[in-house]
């Protein structure tokens, strides 16, 4: 059955290379005939077109049974019978002394189905070749052929292979060997290798090794060269609080050179009474990871001891403490001369002071006997000074118990309408010696406050609006519920205040005019003590002015949901 197959298609290829000689053979005779009208040529013709109509049947019988080979068949009958009558045409007129150049027309349209006849006959020997490569003969042959060839193809590839992989380990090993010396040599802070020579991935990434080690040694001496020339001491220390580095400054401030206290426990430094604060102060650091600070005092070397300030950072990665101490004994030292200079206004000058004041006003007011005018005015005017200078101890009293926090608040229920009652008849006449109207237009909303210090706010703001304002002038005192807190605004038409000054005057001794505390206007403390006064109560505190045309000091109280108004 193989054979059959094969053998036809030998036939079938035979007769396909036939029938395109022919039709060749053909065009050429009857291009011959035109040219010499010789009998020969017509000859020549008949032959080949004989030869053709038996390729064909041939062709026919062959193709009998194969579906693929009889439709290429048929077409390319049916194209032989169109180009056969066309040329049979064509002689005849020929014959009859036509010129071929007269024949264009019918030739012209004769070029399409001589192409699809070749172009069908090419692709029938080619489906033919395909057959017989499909023989059994040519299949064993094709595959001796391929066998010899995987073999060779397969022992070159394994070859090429282990050639390439061993210089492949070589090169590149010997490379990566580099790299991860350098590693090594970084770790240890040896100088590293010279960069790898190449553009490949290798060299490239040594290159950017290099690059990173510099960058990385560079940092590391910019941060040793602030930590050793840092003013303050630099150290980490462990969790069990063992100091793990220090910078130099430490033989500065305590006389210890670093090697001296590297490994020692913290504890170990810190004076007696400071040891369990700073212990509990570590433990409450390392469940936070904001950081914090706090003071504790160090014994040095020269057993002296010197107060200072941790402010560092409990870091989980590194399983250590980072701190920055700082020398505070100037300001421990300064903050105990100050409550000792308190300590002594407080009992050794303010008791004396009002005592000489009282006994000013009783020789005034001739207790003692009658005094001449003259004396009674100076006796008057050495008492004024007297009560501003009490005044000012009681207002630096004040404030220095307010920034401690040892003026406590005792919070009532009270309506701040009868409190600016209150305030106003306690600086009426101050107001009516000045010529001033203190108006009364807040309402009635009652707040959870100090009733004595929230008075002390509003005569010391009254008592500004009347001190700075123009005789005949009103003061106006009014109040708004604003959310959940009630405003409070003192409103004056005095000279006003400049928008730059509007922070600074609730800061100590900052007036508007220099000339206020030398004229005897002013303490420049009044406004700090209601500063933090509102601000221990919640609430705050503000100016809105323009420079000659009055100020309104405000001050705003938290109120509760429930509270009233009328």
């Amino acid at each position: 059955m193989e054979l059959k197959i094969e053998t036809r298609a030998k036939r079938i290829s035979a007769d396909c290379e036939n029938i395109y000689k022919s039709y060749l053979q053909i065009e050429r005779s009857i291009r011959a005939f035109s040219s010499e009208r010789a009998e020969s040529h017509l000859s020549v013709y008949r032959v080949n077109r004989a030869e053709i109509s038996q390729a064909l049947e041939d062709l026919k019988k062959q193709a009998e049974g194969n579906r693929s080979v009889s439709t290429l068949v048929g077409q390319i009958v049916s194209e032989g019978e169109i180009i056969m009558s066309v040329a049979e045409s064509a002689v005849e007129k020929l014959k009859g002394g036509s010129e071929l150049s007269s024949l264009t027309g019918p030739f012209a349209s004769l070029q399409p189905h001589i192409d699809n006849i070749f172009r069908d006959l090419k692709e029938l020997r080619k489906l033919q070749n395909s057959t017989l490569s499909l023989s059994p003969e040519r299949q064993q042959e094709n595959r001796k052929k391929q066998r010899f060839l995987l073999g060779w193809g397969l022992c070159l590839s394994t070859i090429s292979a282990l050639l390439v992989t061993l210089f492949f380990l070589k090169f590149v090993t010997a490379r990566l060997s580099v790299i991860v010396d350098n590693t090594a040599r970084f770790e240890r802070g040896h100088a590293l290798s010279e960069p790898l020579v190449g553009t490949d991935e290798i060299a490239m990434l040594d290159a950017r090794f290099h690059e990173m080690a510099e960058q990385i040694i560079e940092i590391k001496r910019k941060e040793r060269t602030v930590v050793d020339h840092a003013f303050d001491i630099i150290c980490s220390v462990d969790g069990g609080n063992r100091i793990l580095s220090i910078s130099p400054s430490c033989l500065r401030h305590w006389g210890f050179e670093p090697d001296e206290l590297i490994g020692r426990r913290l504890i170990d430094v810190v004076a007696e009474e400071s040891r369990q604060p700073t212990v509990n102060a570590l433990a409450a650091l390392q469940q936070i990871n904001t950081g914090g600070e706090f003071e504790s005092s160090v014994l040095t070397k020269m057993k002296s001891v010197v107060s200072v300030q941790w402010s560092g950072q409990w870091m989980p990665e590194e399983a250590c403490f980072y701190f920055v101490v700082h020398d505070i004994s100037e300001r421990v030292e300064l903050e105990r001369m100050k409550k000792d200079f308190i300590g002594m206004v407080s009992h050794d000058l303010k008791t004396p002071l009002t005592s000489l004041s009282g006994f000013m006003e009783l020789m005034a007011m001739g207790s003692y006997g009658a005094l001449p005018v003259a004396v009674i005015d100076r006796t008057r005017r050495a008492e004024n000074s007297l009560r501003r200078l009490i005044r000012l101890i009681n207002n630096l009293l004040d404030l220095e118990k307010l920034e401690e926090g040892k003026m406590q608040l005792t919070l009532i229920e009270q309506d701040i309408y009868q409190l600016v009652e209150m305030s106003i008849d306690a600086i009426s006449e101050f107001a009516r010696s000045n010529s001033i109207n203190v108006l009364n237009e807040s309402e009635s909303v009652v707040v959870s406050l100090d009733a004595d210090q929230i008075i002390q706010v509003l005569v010391n703001l009254l008592s500004n609006a009347v001190k700075f304002s123009p005789k005949g002038a009103d003061v106006k005192v009014s109040t708004t519920v604003d959310l959940e807190r009630l405003v409070v605004s003192i409103q004056d038409n005095g000279r006003g205040v400049p928008q730059e000054l509007h922070a600074e005057i609730f800061t100590r001794y900052k007036q508007v005019l220099a000339a206020d505390g030398k004229s005897g206007r002013g303490t420049g403390l009044g406004l700090p003590i209601c500063k933090r006064i509102i601000e221990n109560h919640g609430g705050q505190i503000g100016l809105e002015s323009v420079p000659g045309k009055g100020s309104t000091f405000w001050f705003s109280l938290p109120i509760a949901k429930e509270a009233s108004t009328d």
